[in-house]
């Protein structure tokens, strides 16, 4: 996701909780990296990002381990870099593959409020629910969920009846106003059909 290519208040970073389909997890923490699988003979594991800011992980740091079951736990990291799009990461306690595997489908997690958010930056889980109007004052619907695309991220808005897929790009997203819980679209041929 490219931040020029959202509006000035549309720019919202990929702080996503959750697979797609599924509620995010619990409010305090954010996800920055997915584990995907064991790597080597060492314990070490290796990490998708799932933010821009997964980057600001450090060896040394505290992280909350989040397992697919919904357990979480407390662990330090030991070493981390990066390998291509991914992060090789080694965590304090797990010395082999064999231990390593179980943190296959976990996630790697920071207190949310240590992150550093800019103006009109946002989390996704925070647009999730928000009222989605026109620029002419008609109601879309509610965010029910965001995907990312390899260009854009993609709101999935849905009224009683309707499901609406809206790009986050500038041309769609005029603003957003977490305080009113509202984003306001502008319409363009064929969106809204």
């Amino acid at each position: 996701m490219q931040p020029e290519q959202k509006s000035a208040n549309a720019v919202s970073w990929r702080y996503w909780n959750s697979e797609r389909g599924v509620k995010p997890i619990q409010s305090d923490i954010v996800a920055l990296a997915k584990i995907v699988k064991e790597w080597g003979v060492r314990g070490e594991v290796k990490a998708l990002p799932l933010s821009q800011k997964a980057s600001s992980l450090r060896s040394g740091d505290e992280v909350s381990l989040l397992s697919p079951d919904g357990i979480r736990s407390t662990a330090r990291i030991t070493s981390l870099r990066k390998q291509g799009k991914h992060l090789r990461v080694a965590i304090a306690g797990y010395k082999d593959a064999t231990s390593a595997s179980r943190l296959r489908g976990s996630s790697l997690c920071v207190y949310r409020d240590s992150v550093a958010v800019e103006k009109n930056e946002f989390f996704c889980d925070q647009l999730i629910g928000v009222s989605v109007v026109t620029t002419e004052g008609e109601t879309i619907g509610r965010v029910h969920e965001i995907f990312e695309t390899g260009s854009n991220d993609v709101y999935v808005v849905k009224s009683d009846d309707k499901e609406y897929l809206l790009p986050a790009i500038r041309d769609v997203i005029k603003e957003i106003d977490l305080s009113r819980q509202l984003i306001v679209i502008k319409t363009m041929p064929g969106l809204l059909d």
